[in-house]
């Protein structure tokens, strides 16, 4: 429980960031931010931007993997969480820097808790190509910080810990 695997194929327009997938609640503002992963073409480098939720009150954070992606060229990429908070990027089955420690519990599905009237996935966004951008009354009003490229698979392994690109998509 807990693991995950995140799998995609891309290729950005050169010296064109964004992000390329974001998880968000409809709680809106940073709030109801979770996770995502982000292609800089400032800084050259892929960066997971998540909240923190061990911390009180949580805390926005960052991981930095220092690859360029933003130079025209497809990638294979696997972003991999296990549950005791390790966090390994891959890009066309080569790890990028070392495992990042976040610590067991700081990185977190918005997933499945439910209430009264939602089961909670319904409260749960995946954007794929772009974070959530919400209106100053919490109403999510599309996408910032667009991908621009082009996507060609995007899959989510739940309960998994590949390390290395699957062969049949």
């Amino acid at each position: 429980e807990g693991n995950v695997t995140l799998v995609m194929q891309v290729r950005n327009l050169v010296s064109k960031g964004g992000y390329l997938f974001a998880q968000s609640t409809s709680a809106g503002s940073k709030a109801g931010r979770y996770f995502g992963l982000y292609m800089s073409a400032f800084s050259g480098s892929a960066v997971l931007y998540y909240v923190d939720h061990t911390s009180q009150p949580a805390q926005p954070r960052k991981v930095t993997f220092g690859i360029d992606l933003t130079d025209g060229r497809k990638y294979s990429l696997l972003l991999t969480v296990v549950d005791n908070g390790d966090v390994t990027f891959t890009v066309d089955d080569v790890q990028i820097g070392e495992t990042a420690s976040l610590g067991r519990g700081a990185l977190q599905d918005c997933g499945g808790g439910g209430d009264a009237h939602t089961d909670g996935l319904a409260e749960c966004q995946l954007f794929v190509g772009q974070r959530a951008d919400y209106s100053p009354t919490g109403i999510p009003i599309g996408g910032a910080y667009r991908f621009q490229g082009i996507l060609y698979h995007a899959a989510i392994y739940p309960r998994k810990t590949l390390s290395h690109f699957p062969v049949q998509l």
